[in-house]
C-alpha cells in the first residue's frame, strides 16, 4: 500500500508500507516505520520516532530510535538517539539535549545559562511506555 499526501494523527501511527508527504502530530505522539516500511519526506516537530525501515528526508525529532534495519538518507537532528544493529545514516547527525524541537516544525539550539546546562527535557510519555520496552518495533496485538 502507498499513501501520498498529508497525514495527521494524535497518538500512534505505524507505517508498514510506503508513505510520502507530510506527517503532523502532537509532541506526545509516536511514529513507527516498520521493517519493510518507508517514508519519503521530512519528519519534523515530532516527539518520538522509531525506524526499522527507510526514511528519505530530514529528521528533526525529540527521540529517535533506529532498529537494526533502519536506513536514513538525510540530515538528522534530535535530543536523544538510540541505534541498534547495523542501522545507517547517510547525512549529518546532530544529537543534543539542548535542541529545541517545536510543534511549528523547526529545530534550533537553545543558548542556556550555565545554571541550566544540566537540564535535560523530559522525553518519555505514556504513549511510548505502552510499547514494549525491549523491542519497540515488534508487532503489538
Amino acid at each position: 500500500m502507498k499513501v501520498t499526501g498529508e497525514v495527521k494523527f494524535s497518538r500512534l501511527l505505524r507505517i508498514e508500507g510506503t508513505a510520502e508527504g507530510k506527517i503532523i502530530s502532537p509532541m506526545n505522539a509516536a511514529l513507527i516505520i516498520c521493517k519493510g516500511g518507508s517514508f519519503h519526506g521530512n519528519l519534523t516537530g515530532l516527539g518520538t520516532v522509531y525506524v526499522d525501515g527507510k526514511v528519505q528526508g530530514e529528521i528533526f525529532v525529540r527521540q529517535l530510535y533506529l532498529g537494526p534495519h533502519a536506513v536514513i538518507r538525510g540530515n538528522v537532528s534530535c535530543q536523544q538517539l538510540s541505534v541498534s544493529g547495523s542501522a545507517s545514516i547517510v547525512g549529518k547527525l546532530n544529537v543534543s539535549p539542548n535542541l529545541e524541537i517545536s510543534c511549528e516544525h523547526e529545530a534550533k539550539h537553545i543558548v542556556e545559562d550555565a545554571k541550566d546546562a544540566d537540564r535535560i527535557p523530559e522525553t518519555i510519555d505514556g504513549t511510548i511506555n505502552a510499547l514494549s520496552p525491549q523491542d519497540p518495533l515488534s508487532e503489538h496485538g
